[in-house]
C-alpha cells in the first residue's frame, strides 16, 4: 500500500470570531444535483436565541474543495444538536432537517438554485428521542 499525504487546500473556509461556539453537526449530500457531495455545516452558540444559531452550505466542487457563497449561510432555531439530509417533499431533491435542544425540529426545503426556505404547512413536531 503505497504512502497517503494530506495537504492544504488553497482556498478553504474557515469559522472565526464569536459567532460560532460549537459545530452541531455535519452531513454529505448533492444538495445541487451535480454529482458533487456538498457540505451541510450547523453551528451555534451555547446560549443562543433565534437567530444566532446557522446552517452553512459548501458546494463541493468534485476535487476536494469547498466554497460557501454569502447565501448559503441561513438563521436556524437556537441550540441545534443533530442535522440529516432527506427528500421529505417529494421532489426529489434533499432537504435539510435539524433537531434542537428545545425537543423540536427545523425543515429547510431545497427549492433548488442555492435556495433553501423553512417549510410550512408542517406540523411542529415535539421529539422525546433524538434524531439519529
Amino acid at each position: 500500500m503505497g504512502a497517503v499525504s494530506f495537504r492544504p487546500a488553497k482556498d478553504h473556509v474557515s469559522f472565526r470570531g464569536r459567532e460560532i461556539s460549537y459545530v452541531a453537526g455535519d452531513m454529505f449530500g448533492d444538495l445541487d444535483g451535480d454529482k458533487h457531495l456538498d457540505l451541510v455545516i450547523v453551528s451555534g452558540e451555547t446560549d443562543s436565541i433565534a437567530g444566532q444559531a446557522r446552517v452553512r452550505i459548501l458546494r463541493g466542487d468534485g476535487k476536494g474543495a469547498f466554497k460557501e457563497n454569502s447565501s448559503s449561510s441561513l438563521p436556524i432555531l437556537a441550540e441545534p444538536r443533530f442535522v440529516r439530509l432527506a427528500d421529505v417533499n417529494g421532489d426529489l431533491r434533499l432537504d435539510i432537517v435539524i433537531s434542537h435542544g428545545s425537543d423540536q425540529l427545523s425543515v429547510l426545503l431545497n427549492g433548488g438554485n442555492d435556495r433553501f426556505t423553512p417549510a410550512t404547512g408542517f406540523l411542529t413536531i415535539s421529539m422525546r428521542r433524538r434524531l439519529r
